[in-house]
This record gives structure tokens, C-alpha cells and sequence, in this order.
């Protein structure tokens, strides 16, 4: 059981909102099965990063990844500092599936989304990989909870999505009962009704 304060809006956009969700067990042995979005609560993405204006701020906002890796992928600064790491590595045994990634990027190869798929599905498995002073911890996800938590993060990076109607007004309630808790509800419903949103 779990709170979400995340969720998309069929027509585009987050929209903050506290829902109950149940997380989904399997009857059998194994792991739990997650989505992305309940990854991000169970791994505890929000205590270091934002979305939609709520979380922690030690780490970049998880809806601006996206646009921030598209100019960090074609820094000259940033590619550079890669391949000082690599050669820094490159004899070491427990470095070899990382020097692949690191290569691929310096390389630049594929496109753009893929180098950023790339990039955030790495980071998630390893936040050493390009930056061994890394503050992120190490979470030990499996491959396939890596992939799900980078779709689930390129999702919510999309520029096309913003906060419009009733979005817009869930997105100030969810702010500002974050920011105190205290913060008095009927104000918020008077404000809803005010508005015409209800």
C-alpha cells in the first residue's frame, strides 16, 4: 500500500494527487511486479528529486531529465570528462559492462532518445558509472525495474505535457498541503468552487 502523488492525464499533463493504490503482488515466489510510477515510491526516487514541483531537490527534477540529458549528451565538457573515466577504468574487470555505455555515449551512437534511454536506465543501475563521486545511492534494481522506471521517467519528461484546468488547480492544492500541512481545505475548496473546477 503506498500514496501516490503522480499521475498523467489522458489529454497530457501530471497531475499531483494523492491516490491510494494497491501495489500489485504476485501469489507466487519471486520478486514483486512494479510499474514505473510505483517504482518511484518504492525506491524512494522523490526523496532526492522532484516531480511536478514535489519531492526532494538534491538530485534534478525526474519531468526535466530528458530536456537537461539532451544538452548534457552533446556537452563537449561533459563527453570529454567521460572519456578521462574511461581510460581512467578501462582495466578493470568490474567496469567492462560500463565501459560499453560510456563508449556508446562518447561515440554518440544512435539517436538522441536512445542515448538518453541509455543514460537514465544506466544511471538507475549504476550512478557510478559516469561520475564515481556520485551522491545517488545504488538501489540494485534488475534490468527489467530499470527499464520500467526510465519509461516511466521519459513519460513524464515529455515538454508536451503541462499543467492546464483541472490539473492546474489539483497541482496548487497538492503543492501547497506539501508545503504545510496545515494549510486550510476549505480555502482550497472555496477556492475550487470559486474557480468552477469540481
Amino acid at each position: 500500500l503506498y500514496v501516490s502523488y503522480i499521475r498523467t492525464n489522458p489529454k497530457g499533463g501530471l497531475i499531483p494527487a494523492t491516490l491510494l493504490k494497491l501495489v500489485p503482488a504476485q501469489a507466487q515466489q519471486g520478486p514483486l511486479s512494479y510499474t514505473g510510477e510505483q517504482l518511484v515510491h518504492v525506491v524512494g526516487c522523490r526523496n532526492c528529486h522532484s516531480v511536478a514541483g514535489l519531492g526532494g531537490e538534491r538530485g534534478p527534477a525526474l519531468d526535466g531529465l530528458v530536456t537537461a540529458l539532451n544538452t548534457r549528451l552533446e556537452d563537449k565538457s561533459y563527453l570529454s570528462k567521460l572519456q578521462k573515466l574511461q581510460a581512467k577504468l578501462k582495466d578493470e574487470e568490474d567496469d567492462k559492462r560500463w565501459s560499453k555505455v560510456r563508449a556508446a555515449l562518447i561515440a554518440q551512437d544512435g539517436s538522441m532518445s536512445k542515448r538518453v534511454r541509455l543514460w537514465i536506465e544506466t544511471k538507475i543501475q549504476n550512478p557510478y558509472f559516469d561520475d564515481p563521486s556520485s551522491n545517488m545511492p545504488q538501489f540494485n534494481l534488475t534490468e527489467d525495474r530499470a527499464q520500467k522506471l526510465a519509461d516511466f521517467i521519459i513519460k513524464i519528461s515529455d515538454p508536451s505535457r503541462q499543467l492546464t484546468g483541472l490539473a492546474k488547480y489539483e497541482h496548487l492544492l497538492m503543492t501547497n498541503l506539501a508545503q504545510d500541512p496545515g494549510f486550510p481545505l476549505t480555502v482550497v475548496l472555496v477556492l475550487g468552487i470559486l474557480l468552477g473546477v469540481g
